[in-house]
């Protein structure tokens, strides 16, 4: 995959051009195996498969706000959004900042493992399969929330009425 060979160079000529302040004390070995993590793990892809979700929230505002918009302003959007999500500096950014997470959340060894087995036949299939399990879990929570709110509402304004709180929901 073209982001897995590019990864490593855009990111090293990225830190150069850094200023050194901002660089977060990761130790820099470290710092390179998270960077592979990230890469193998197909964590740029999931950042890119973001993109068309933010601009349907995006257009959905500015629909809302203005009602006839010309189809040409949600176009120029869409392109906008993904030109600035995409661009060098800003995914260089987003790797760093994911690279302190992982820094904090993670050994050096647990992360060479982690990488590990991101190349496994089994780690492959998580990497492809983990984010519609994701999508069909959150379906599956909400649809459980709202499934027992009604209690939760019923139960809180029970509690509310006999301690005299008159509440509308």
């Amino acid at each position: 995959m073209i982001l897995r060979k590019i990864l490593p160079v855009f990111v090293g000529g990225w830190l150069l051009f850094m200023p050194f302040s901002t660089v977060h004390a990761v130790d820099p070995e470290k710092q390179k195996a998270i960077i592979e993590l990230i890469g193998v793990s197909g964590a740029l892809n999931s950042l890119k498969a973001m993109i068309p979700q933010i601009t349907a929230m995006m257009s959905d505002i500015i629909k809302r706000s203005n009602p006839g918009v010309p189809k040409r302003v949600l176009e120029i959007l869409a392109e906008e959004t993904n030109r600035t999500f995409t661009a060098n500096e800003n995914v260089g950014r987003w790797i760093l900042d994911t690279a302190m997470i992982y820094d904090r959340h993670f050994t050096l060894e647990e992360i060479r493992e982690i990488t590990a087995f991101y190349r496994t036949k089994a780690g492959q299939k998580a990497i492809t399969t983990l984010p519609q399990i994701f999508q069909e879990s959150m379906i599956a929570g909400q649809k459980w929330s709202e499934s027992i709110m009604p209690k939760v509402i019923q139960r809180s304004q029970e509690r509310w009425k006999a301690e005299g709180l008159d509440v509308k929901i």
